[in-house]
């Protein structure tokens, strides 16, 4: 096969019929914190519709002042919401 064979099938393959399907926007991932036993986790809540949110501990510490103020910090590095107790913080 020559050079120009394989870039004749190529654009042929470029060519295909393609459709485009939209995607709904992601949903808005927020930091809150939340006890676990005698320590206070940083976690980051992802919700989806219609289904339990994802919930990722990111950190774990023994006072509840340390966590806040990490989860907040992490919130504006990432520019995402903090939220304590279903509103932000």
């Amino acid at each position: 096969m020559t050079i120009q064979d394989k870039k004749t099938q190529t654009t042929s393959a470029a060519n295909t019929d393609c459709t485009v399907t939209k995607l709904p926007t992601a949903a808005t991932s927020y930091y809150t914190v939340n006890k676990a036993g005698r320590y206070f986790d940083v976690v980051l809540v992802t919700p989806i519709d219609g289904m339990k949110p994802i919930k990722t501990r990111l950190y774990r510490f023994t006072d509840k002042d340390a966590a806040i103020q990490h989860g907040k910090d992490t919130a504006d590095q990432l520019h995402r919401p903090f939220k304590m107790r279903g509103v932000a913080a």
